[in-house]
């Protein structure tokens, strides 16, 4: 399963008071550029980044992170380093 722009969304705004943003009255999308639009400082971005490590079973390495500005950034590297939840091996059906 592919992970959306909208799942992201709504994982930050779950997590807003946490990182003490204020997203009330911003339009997030997958443009919306995370220091610029959304006012996240380096410390809030590592905490999103390591929800989303912890909620998606995944490592995002200094290389991929290097590579996000937006949150449809987020998005592309979820979905690239995320392992693919069900395959030809992985049907229960089978």
């Amino acid at each position: 399963m592919t992970i959306s722009s909208g799942e992201i969304v709504a994982d930050l705004h779950a997590l807003s008071d946490q990182l003490d943003l204020d997203l009330e009255e911003i339009d997030v999308s997958g443009a919306s550029s995370l220091e610029n639009d959304l006012g996240m400082d380096s410390l809030n971005l590592m905490d999103f980044l390591v929800f989303l490590e912890k909620k998606y079973q995944v490592k995002i390495s200094d290389e991929h992170l290097n590579d996000v500005e937006t949150i449809s950034d987020i998005v592309h590297v979820l979905n690239e380093i995320r392992p693919a939840v069900a395959g030809p091996a992985g049907d229960a059906g089978a």
